[in-house]
């Protein structure tokens, strides 16, 4: 039996050969595969935090429009009021202009 045995493997040994060396192309493979995913979720985490940055950033610049134009309003509204409290100022002015006159005449 274990003549019958020798003769097979020696009958089969370029194929056992190649398997072996199927092997180690297949986990040639696997090694050079692990480096590219390794490299890819590397750049991936990169990205992901580029990403996160940029959104911060555009929600800082949404915010800081909408304040700057918020800004603009209130400084026309406090315009608006001077000029409101200046014509009041004018029209107590006419007033007593007019009783004065009225008052001389």
């Amino acid at each position: 039996m274990t003549e019958r045995l020798a003769g097979h493997v020696l009958a089969n040994y370029d194929k056992f050969v190649d398997g072996i060396n199927e092997v180690g192309s297949i986990e040639s493979h696997l090694t050079s595969a692990l480096a590219a995913t390794k490299v890819a979720r590397q750049q991936l985490g990169s990205a992901a935090h580029e990403v996160e940055t940029n959104m911060f950033v555009g929600k800082q610049t949404r915010r800081k429009q909408a304040l700057v134009q918020l800004l603009d309003v209130l400084l026309r509204l406090k315009e608006a009021y001077t000029l409101h409290e200046e014509l009041k100022y004018v029209w107590v002015l006419c007033v007593v202009f007019v009783c004065v006159c009225v008052y001389v005449a």
